[in-house]
């Protein structure tokens, strides 16, 4: 079994604190929606906001419903595309419609989307959180494609 996977860990905006995994083969849609695989509507931050302030929001308002496909085909091919968006998808402060990052092993790469939801990639064998935690960071929460989002530890 290949226990390889993509590290998303929420350094920005409503999403900071959070950490997801992509799974080997996965691929996975983020953006505002409920219906995303990464969902910031599902985001602790966000649903600690009263109703008046998720409406007043402007930040997350800036990131469309379905905002970035993100494919992790494995360590030398992962690819990012954005769907579309009204305020773009940037990687590593560039902004970008599609493409492919081929070095995620030697180094990390900030995601951005809209003007705030920043994510930071990085690579994990997946032997690395054994206990839930990451690096003293939130319990990790695996993506999966076609039930949404599930935390390992609780």
């Amino acid at each position: 079994m290949i226990n390889e996977q993509l590290l998303l860990r929420g350094i920005g905006g409503l999403c900071e604190g959070e950490v997801f995994t992509v799974g080997y083969g996965e691929t996975i849609i983020i953006g505002r929606s409920g219906s995303c695989d990464v969902s910031l509507k599902k985001c602790e931050k966000y649903l600690l906001l009263d109703p008046e302030q998720k409406d007043s929001e402007k930040h997350f308002q800036t990131v469309s419903r379905k905002q970035v496909r993100l494919s992790f085909y494995n360590a030398t091919s992962i690819e990012i595309e954005d769907l579309g968006s009204s305020n773009g998808t940037f990687l590593d402060g560039q902004q970008i419609d599609r493409v492919i990052i081929n070095d995620i092993k030697e180094c990390t790469h900030e995601l951005l989307l809209g003007t705030r939801e920043k994510f930071l990639m990085e690579w994990s064998s997946g032997d690395e959180d054994e206990g839930g935690e990451s690096d003293g960071m939130a319990p990790l929460k695996h993506v999966d494609a076609t039930t949404g989002l599930k935390a390992i530890d609780d």
